[in-house]
């Protein structure tokens, strides 16, 4: 790991996510799905149509604002990966390096978040369970992924990595809503709205 490469959007992202943490907790559910349509929709634009003829320089700017992004992103719709991305695949020298980064500045700003939402009692002991779960799949999914990750080309493939990134990001959202639905529904079938 290059701690030198990683420490400034590291700060920016553990800056900006307890702002952000405290927003979507405020926010209506409505607007956050308005809010990650846009997110989307301006990430694909950039992916799809400038990310090959923008070269993002990785600087001390750059690192703190792509960082930040990724606080944002991470807290608001669990989706710090592309400002994340674009920031670590600039600044790395190899598959590994770039791997390094992504998945050192994923897990300390995933723990860090997840300590303010605890700190701020939006985490209970179900949530925290699932989460443990969820760690042991991504540990597992890791192992696998590295096996691949290694014979991958990443200077092309950017149309098909992010197709494949949002896909599974709006599965996991239509998931959650499903979840969210079911724990909101009472034994007669009736769907209470959350405040």
């Amino acid at each position: 790991i290059s701690w030198r490469k990683v420490l400034l959007p590291l700060i920016g992202y553990l800056a900006i996510s307890p702002l952000s943490v405290r927003l979507s907790a405020a926010i209506d559910e409505q607007v956050i799905r308005r809010l990650l349509g846009g997110a989307l929709l301006v990430m694909s634009g950039y992916f799809l149509f400038f990310s090959g003829r923008v070269r993002i320089r990785p600087n001390p700017g750059s690192a703190l604002l792509l960082g930040g992004l990724a606080g944002f992103m991470s807290a608001m719709f669990s989706m710090s990966g592309p400002p994340l991305s674009v920031y670590c695949l600039s600044a790395s020298g190899s598959n590994e390096e770039y791997l390094s980064m992504m998945q050192t500045l994923t897990v300390l700003g995933t723990l860090y978040i997840n300590a303010v939402r605890m700190a701020s009692g939006m985490l209970g002991r179900q949530e925290i369970l699932l989460c443990a779960i969820g760690v042991v799949a991504v540990y597992l999914g890791t192992l696998i992924g590295k096996r691949i990750f290694s014979r991958l080309d990443l200077s092309g493939g950017h149309f098909q990595r992010h197709l494949l990134h949002g896909i599974a990001k709006l599965l996991n959202h239509k998931h959650c809503t499903f979840v969210r639905q079911r724990d909101n529904t009472d034994t007669a079938g009736v769907v209470h709205h959350v405040p």
